[in-house]
């Protein structure tokens, strides 16, 4: 697979975190649009890391990651979950270049996710001194009470929002 050109590189990487930032952004600060890019964070990582390889395509998550923990404050649980999917565009580029089977290439894929999250979720949950249930609980609980504002910004009748807020508990527990 040809590389980018020597000149070219300094400015694929800027475009590279430019654009995984731009989508970040988009995806923390644009409830309803966000959802949707949120699903395209590993998009940019997949294509720098095939079009500049492995070490120069390193850079880009690295720098986003930081950009992002710098923007949000501090580690938190979301940041988590942009790394792992940072980390499933840098794995899928790993995985096509070896030139696997599309079963094994998604297999791997999935599997590194899944892993790498156990792993995420067992370091924020001690960093946090909290239990991993009372963790994605919290979490859990923190995203329905912003859909609820989301609903109520939108216009949704006042009948529904409370029907939604008192019924946020069983919500909780199923979920």
């Amino acid at each position: 697979m040809p590389r980018a050109i020597q000149g070219d590189i300094s400015k694929d990487i800027v475009s590279g975190i430019a654009i995984t930032s731009l989508i970040f952004a988009i995806s923390v600060y644009m409830p309803i649009v966000g959802f949707i890019c949120f699903l395209f964070i590993p998009l940019p990582t997949l294509f720098y890391r095939l079009k500049l390889g492995r070490t120069t395509g390193a850079i880009i998550p690295i720098i986003t990651i930081i950009v992002m923990i710098t923007v949000l404050g501090g580690i938190s649980i979301d940041i988590l979950l942009f790394v792992e999917l940072l980390l499933l565009g840098f794995v899928l580029g790993e995985l096509i270049e070896l030139d696997l089977s599309i079963e094994k290439t998604m297999l791997y894929a999935c599997g590194s996710v899944v892993f790498i999250g156990i792993i995420c979720l067992i370091f924020y949950s001690n960093l946090s001194n909290k239990g991993i249930y009372a963790l994605v609980a919290e979490y859990v609980s923190k995203n329905l009470k912003l859909t609820l504002e989301v609903y109520e910004n939108m216009g949704v009748s006042k009948e529904s929002i409370h029907m939604l807020s008192s019924s946020l508990e069983n919500i909780e527990y199923v979920l």
